[in-house]
C-alpha cells in the first residue's frame, strides 16, 4: 500500500465484514508494514463497506450462491 492510512482503510473493510456477521477470508488478510496480502472475502453482502465503497486495495468479494 502506498502509506499505513491506506493499510488501515483496507483492515477497516475487512473488519467490517468480518463484524457484521457471515462473510470469511478465504485467503490473505495479513499485513506486513505497508504490505496487505490479496485477500478474497465470502459470503459478503450489500451490508457491509466492502460491497458498497470503492476499494482500492487487494480485496476481492463475493456474496454467497444458492
Amino acid at each position: 500500500m502506498i502509506n499505513r492510512n491506506q493499510v488501515e482503510t483496507m483492515r477497516g473493510f475487512l473488519k467490517d465484514a468480518l463484524d457484521k456477521g457471515g462473510a470469511k477470508v478465504l485467503t490473505g488478510g495479513e499485513v506486513n508494514g505497508n504490505y496487505f496480502t490479496p485477500t478474497i472475502l465470502i459470503n459478503v453482502d450489500l451490508n457491509m463497506r466492502v460491497m458498497r465503497e470503492e476499494v482500492f486495495g487487494p480485496h476481492q468479494a463475493g456474496g454467497g450462491c444458492g
